[in-house]
């Protein structure tokens, strides 16, 4: 049932990269190897075709997209000291903290800074069984500079001008307590809908936890 999920995502990648008219780069798919396995990977299509795939892993990858030198960063990934590239494209993978985004905003800002080129943070967001990911995607100028970032929890979607490095959209940075009321939101909503309840008796303490 998964092998037959990811192939019916794959096709449906491959007809909006056809509708759009612009390469997609689709950041946790399945690709089939010879022997038949299943493995992990992005796959970078474009016109309703697949360009390349790349296998899931810690190690960066630079790859050539409609004139555009990226360099794949995953999450935890060291960033080549000499890489020359037009943007960093860092497709998150690890679970929600408190205080992840102001660290990964940070570590990005001093790459993009290193490199002298733009960064995006790519983050899924939603909870699945224990793992809770927070979204905020956000893009960050060769400067260093927070050009844009989309909101937490929640399923957006912003442009980035790679020219003139102006974003679509910026959403205002939550406060710790609004951060947390929206995990907590998102958890219980997304166990609810995806295990098929539709309702619960919700037991809280009445002490200081």
């Amino acid at each position: 049932h998964l092998s037959r999920f990811f192939i019916q995502a794959q096709d449906a990648m491959e007809y909006l990269s056809k509708e759009i008219m612009a390469p997609i780069l689709c950041v946790g798919t399945l690709r089939q190897m010879d022997d038949g396995t299943w493995q992990e990977a992005y796959c970078l299509l474009s016109d309703g075709k697949i360009l390349e795939t790349i296998p899931f892993g810690k190690t960066p990858v630079l790859f050539e997209v409609a004139g555009i030198s990226v360099l794949l960063l995953p999450e935890g990934a060291a960033c080549p000291v000499n890489a020359k590239a037009d943007l960093i494209f860092c497709p998150a993978s690890e679970r929600w903290y408190q205080g992840k985004e102001i660290e990964v905003v940070e570590n990005l800002s001093c790459m993009a800074r290193s490199l002298h080129c733009s960064a995006v943070y790519c983050a899924s967001t939603g909870a699945n069984d224990h793992a809770l990911y927070n979204g905020q995607s956000f893009a960050i100028s060769p400067e260093g500079r927070l050009s844009g970032r989309l909101s937490a929890f929640n399923q957006d979607s912003l442009v980035y001008d790679l020219e003139s490095q102006a974003s679509s959209k910026n959403a205002p940075a939550p406060n710790e307590m609004e951060l947390l009321h929206k995990a907590l939101v998102t958890a219980l909503r997304d166990y609810c809908f995806k295990t098929g309840m539709n309702s619960a008796c919700l037991g809280l303490s009445g002490g200081i936890d």
